[in-house]
C-alpha cells in the first residue's frame, strides 16, 4: 500500500528530505570545530638539560699503537710537548739489480730521503723538517728517552723546507753523513724532527697508510759492469717507522681521556630518565662534557672525537655500531687545540634506538678520529667530578595518550 501525502503534510515531508539532504553534504573547507575535532592535548615540545645521567664510565689507554696507523705527526712544541718521527730502512746490499741480473757496487754516492706529506701547522709559521743520523735497532719498543739522545747538532745530516701544500719532501744526504752504513750491514735509519719558532707540526704518510706512500730512502751507486763503472739507484722502504713523544703525567682521578699515544679510548653508561626515553619521542640530544684542561696536542692542530653506539658493553673492548662508515657516523665535535669550551655531541642517531628496544646497551664509546695518529688528547671530567659533570641536553615532544 502507498501512502500518499498531500497540503501541508507533503510540504512538512519535503522540507524534512532537504534538511537530511544537507546534513549529508561534506564540506571539505570548513575548519573542523574543537573540542569535536581536536585531539585532548596539544603538541608540546620541551627542551632541557638533564644531569646525573652518567651512571658510570672508565677509561683505558693502548688500543691503537703510533707505529700501526697511516700518519706520522711530527711537532715542534717551544713551550710544551714535541714529538721525533723514527724510521729504520730495510738494508740495502753490497750490489745492485742491473739487466736481468745483480753487479758488485763499487762505491755509494749518495742517499735520498723521500716523505709524502699530509698536512701542516696553519700558524703561518715557516717550518723546518731537520734530519737526524740514528742507531739501528729501532722496534716497537723504543721510546722517546731511547731516541732523545741521538737528537743534536752532531747528529743532523739534513734539512728539508717545508710549504703548506701537500707534497712529497725530499732531500739528498751525502753518504759521509752515515759512517757506520757498511758496519751496519748496509741500514740505515734517520730521525725527523721539527725546528719552527713559535711551533707547529707537520704529517707524513708511514709504510701502513693506504692512501700514501710511506718514507724511503734511495741510494745512487757506481756499480761495475764488466769492467765498466756505470751509475745506477735502488731504493728501501721502511722496515719500521713511528712517531715518539715524552709520556704525559697520569690525569687526576675521576678524570676521563681520550686520544693520545697509545690510543685511549673512554666509555660511559647512560640513564636517561623513563619519562624522556619511554614516553616521549626524543628530537634532538646532545652530549655534554666539561673538559680538565685545554685540549692537548701540536700548536696549530685540532681533534676530532668521535662518539659510537655501544652493541653489547663489554667495556672498553666492546663492539660497536657503525665503525669506519661514514653512512652511520654517531656524531663528532672537532675541538682545536688549546681550546677549553665544553664540547658539545650530538647523539640522537644513538639515543632515539634505545626508545625501540631496550635490549640495546645505553652506553657511550668515545675515541679520536683518526686514533694515535697525532698528539691530541682530550682530558674530560666525569660523574665523580665536583663541578661540570656530565649532562645530555635533550629536546623531545611527549607522546599523546588516548582519553577514556
Amino acid at each position: 500500500m502507498i501512502e500518499r501525502r498531500s497540503g501541508p503534510a507533503v510540504i512538512a515531508w519535503l522540507a524534512t528530505l532537504a534538511l537530511l539532504a544537507a546534513a549529508c553534504q561534506e564540506t571539505v573547507t570548513a575548519p573542523g570545530a574543537c573540542p569535536n575535532f581536536c585531539p585532548p592535548a596539544q603538541l608540546e615540545v620541551f627542551d632541557t638539560v638533564v644531569t646525573g645521567v652518567v651512571e658510570r664510565e672508565e677509561w683505558g689507554r693502548g688500543f691503537i699503537l703510533p707505529q700501526r696507523v697511516g700518519t706520522m705527526q711530527i711537532v715542534a712544541d717551544p713551550a710544551g710537548r714535541s714529538s721525533v718521527g723514527v724510521v729504520q730502512f730495510f738494508p740495502f746490499s753490497d750490489s745492485i739489480a742491473s739487466g736481468t741480473g745483480f753487479i758488485p757496487v763499487q762505491s755509494v754516492d749518495s742517499f735520498k730521503l723521500e716523505l709524502e706529506q699530509f698536512r701542516l701547522s696553519a700558524t703561518g709559521d715557516s717550518l723546518v723538517l731537520v734530519v737526524h743520523r740514528l742507531p739501528i735497532g729501532l722496534d716497537s719498543s723504543t721510546s722517546y728517552n731511547d731516541v732523545v739522545p741521538f737528537i743534536d747538532d752532531s747528529t743532523e745530516v739534513a734539512t728539508i723546507a717545508l710549504i703548506d701544500t701537500v707534497g712529497n719532501p725530499s732531500v739528498v744526504i751525502p753518504v759521509a753523513a752515515f759512517p757506520a752504513y757498511v758496519t751496519d750491514s748496509f741500514t740505515l735509519a734517520v730521525g725527523l724532527t721539527l725546528r719552527a719558532d713559535s711551533g707547529g707540526f707537520a704529517d707524513f704518510a708511514t709504510q701502513e697508510s693506504s692512501v700514501a706512500v710511506g718514507p724511503f730512502m734511495r741510494r745512487y751507486v757506481t756499480a761495475d759492469s764488466a769492467g765498466t763503472s756505470i751509475v745506477l739507484e735502488d731504493s728501501r722502504s721502511g722496515a719500521f717507522d713511528t712517531f715518539v713523544a715524552p709520556p704525559l703525567p697520569d690525569p687526576a682521578a675521576g678524570i676521563l681521556v681520550v686520544g693520545g699515544i697509545p690510543s685511549a679510548r673512554t666509555i660511559v653508561r647512560v640513564a636517561i630518565p623513563p619519562k624522556i626515553l619511554d614516553s616521549s619521542d626524543v628530537v634532538r640530544a646532545t652530549l655534554l662534557m666539561v673538559l680538565d684542561g685545554p685540549v692537548l696536542g701540536g700548536p696549530g692542530d685540532s681533534v676530532t672525537v668521535r662518539t659510537f653506539a655501544v652493541r653489547a658493553d663489554v667495556g672498553l673492548k666492546s663492539p660497536l655500531f657503525g665503525v669506519g662508515q661514514d653512512s652511520v657516523t654517531r656524531g663528532v665535535a672537532d675541538l682545536p687545540v688549546g681550546s677549553a669550551d665544553t664540547m658539545r655531541i650530538d647523539i640522537t642517531r644513538i639515543v632515539i634506538p634505545w626508545q625501540n628496544d631496550s635490549s640495546v646497551a645505553r652506553s657511550i664509546l668515545l675515541g679520536l678520529a683518526p686514533e694515535a695518529s697525532s698528539l691530541g688528547e682530550v682530558r674530560l671530567r666525569s660523574s665523580q667530578s665536583t663541578a661540570g659533570a656530565p649532562a645530555i641536553h635533550i629536546t623531545y615532544v611527549p607522546r599523546f595518550l588516548e582519553q577514556p
